[in-house]
């Protein structure tokens, strides 16, 4: 009697199971899926970093520039470093843009976020004469005063400051 051996499904006559190929190329093309998919993450989380640090980037150099503004704006406005800043005791300032208040900011034209506030203050006369300035003809003093020049940049919230000194020769 002759008696006959079923095989498993899927098993092809002659073959074993530790020898089919069946369902490789499917495993195969998963680990490369695997592999395609931590690669994008990666490249994705690297980018979305790089994105943050060019933000905070430009926002820190925007406020710097907004600070740096506040050199001219101090040029430009005679009346915080004129005879009127002059303080019997150093250490006296004037803050702009509003001397009354000096939490006030002014947007500086031309832009939407940038902003600028800060001080000037009164530190010392002195009539040592400075070389080159024509003082060496009469009774000239240097006023020396120091400027600190916040700038901010509203969108992001970042300030930076700026501090010089500064004369002016005058009676």
């Amino acid at each position: 009697m002759r008696t006959e051996q079923l095989n498993p499904i899927g098993v092809k006559e002659g073959h074993g199971i530790c020898h089919s190929e069946d369902g490789y190329a499917l495993i195969v093309s998963l680990m490369f899926m695997v592999l395609l998919t931590i690669l994008g993450l990666g490249a994705t989380t690297t980018t979305i970093h790089e994105l943050q640090i060019s933000s905070n980037d430009s926002a820190r150099k925007s406020a710097f520039y907004a600070a740096e503004a506040g050199r001219s704006y101090v040029e430009a406005s005679t009346s915080l470093y004129s005879s009127t800043n002059i303080a019997a005791e150093p250490g006296n300032g004037v803050t702009f843009p509003d001397s009354d208040d000096p939490t006030a900011w002014l947007t500086i034209p031309g832009s939407q976020s940038e902003q600028l506030q800060g001080e000037v203050v009164y530190v010392d006369s002195s009539a040592k004469f400075l070389r080159g300035s024509g003082n060496e003809a009469g009774e000239l003093k240097a006023h020396v005063y120091k400027m600190t020049c916040n700038g901010r940049d509203i969108n992001s919230d970042s300030k930076k400051s700026v501090e010089a000194g500064f004369y002016r020769v005058g009676l």
